[in-house]
C-alpha cells in the first residue's frame, strides 16, 4: 500500500459509510460531485468505519478515482480500516490506490 502522509496537499475529506454498496454510492457520489466545486488537488474517503464493501463498491472506487484521475484530481483512501486493508490487498488494489493516515491511526497501528 502506498501511503501518503502529504500535508501541504489540498484535499477534501468525504467520510464512507458502514457499507459501500450499491444502495450507498449514490450519496458517496453527490458528495464528491460537490467537493469538486473547490478545485481540491485530491479527495480523500475516510474509511475508518467500513465494515462491509461489495462488487459494486470496489467497481464503484475504481470509476471514481479514473474519473478524477481525468480532471487532474488524486484519490486517497484515508485511515482505512483493518477490513478494507484486507479487501485491497486480496483484490491488488493497495498497489491502485494510495492510502493515507491521521496521526491518531498510525499510533494505533504502531500500538501506542
Amino acid at each position: 500500500m502506498v501511503r501518503n502522509n502529504d500535508n501541504d496537499l489540498q484535499q477534501v475529506l468525504i467520510p464512507a459509510p458502514q457499507q459501500i454498496t450499491q444502495r450507498t454510492t449514490p450519496a458517496l457520489e453527490r458528495l464528491i460531485e460537490d467537493s469538486l466545486r473547490g478545485k481540491p488537488e485530491a479527495v480523500a474517503i475516510g474509511m475508518g468505519h467500513v465494515q462491509a464493501i461489495d462488487s459494486y463498491g470496489l467497481t464503484w472506487l475504481i470509476n471514481v478515482q479514473s474519473r478524477l484521475q481525468m480532471q487532474g484530481v488524486r484519490t486517497v483512501i484515508q485511515d482505512a480500516s483493518v477490513l478494507v486493508q484486507d479487501i485491497f490487498t486480496a483484490t491488488r488494489l493497495d498497489g491502485r490506490f494510495s492510502m493515507a493516515y491521521s496521526a491518531k491511526v498510525e499510533a494505533r497501528h504502531a500500538g501506542t
